[in-house]
């Protein structure tokens, strides 16, 4: 992640002199979020001997959000043998007007290629439980939802590919697995201590798909050259995930931005 002082630089800062906040610092990260929903803050002070990350939401939806993420980082433990971290709670408010969490702040740099111990960490959290996909509760939770939202969106050429090639794959077996849901290059950070920490877990869900490893291969792709091409089913999968991220967010401009052509997806 940035160092500090370049975050102090780029975004608004506010000096915090109340109570036990004396001397304190907060920057405000604007990305992802709308201020009046959901708010996300790094406090430290100007020594930086105690710097923290903590997540303010405001509406209902927000509130589920963080306090999905608060449930897994209290179940989910530290992976000692493979270096992988999972960030402690260390504080949860909740009251009428809003819920934060409280997490330490690590400092290190994001994660361009992943290792073999991130591929052992996310082996981990499948389960035994195979399916096919068309009896997959990953895939049973979310096509109504994708398939009602892309014809309110008036998305139908996308909707059209996505129906085809979930018939040719339907029969393709995956493990039930606790998912992270959002894993990619800006969730993981590398520590100079060699530890790998995995942050934002507030899409998480227990009946997942195995598939957060391909996931990230595919952000990093679209993001570096913005098509994907779909060779198999777990390639149809990263995809048909992307966009129930972009379904579940309600990024409706995104969404009409999607093609899928001859096998392959571009947005």
């Amino acid at each position: 992640m940035a160092p500090l002082w370049v975050l102090k630089l780029v975004f608004s800062t506010v000096k915090i002199n109340t109570g036990k906040t004396e001397g304190r610092y907060a920057v405000v990260l604007p990305w992802n979020q709308d201020l009046t929903s959901k708010l996300t803050l790094i406090v430290f002070d100007q020594a930086l001997r105690q710097v923290e990350v903590l997540k303010y939401a405001f509406t209902e939806a927000t509130r589920q959000m963080v306090q999905n993420e608060k449930n897994y980082l209290e179940r989910l433990q530290d992976d000692a043998e493979s270096k992988i971290i999972v960030p402690e709670v260390k504080n949860w408010i909740e009251n009428d007007a809003y819920c934060c969490l409280v997490q330490d702040f690590y400092f290190g740099s994001y994660v361009e290629n992943l290792t073999s111990n991130l591929y052992t960490f996310f082996d981990k959290l499948n389960t035994s439980d195979i399916r096919c996909l068309n009896e997959h509760p990953y895939i049973l939770n979310k096509m109504p939802v994708i398939a009602q939202r892309l014809k309110d969106f008036e998305c139908t050429q996308l909707l059209d590919e996505i129906s085809k090639l979930f018939e040719q794959y339907k029969r393709t077996r995956f493990q039930v697995a606790t998912m992270h849901s959002d894993f990619s290059t800006t969730n993981t950070v590398h520590t100079s201590d060699d530890k790998f920490v995995i942050i934002d877990w507030e899409d998480a869900e227990d009946e997942g798909i195995n598939i957060d490893i391909p996931f990230f291969k595919f952000r990093r792709q679209l993001y570096e050259k913005g098509w994907w091409e779909i060779r198999n089913a777990e390639g149809f999968l990263v995809v048909f995930h992307y966009i129930w991220f972009m379904v579940n967010k309600g990024n409706r401009e995104m969404l009409q931005k999607f093609r899928i052509d001859r096998g392959v997806f571009s947005s």
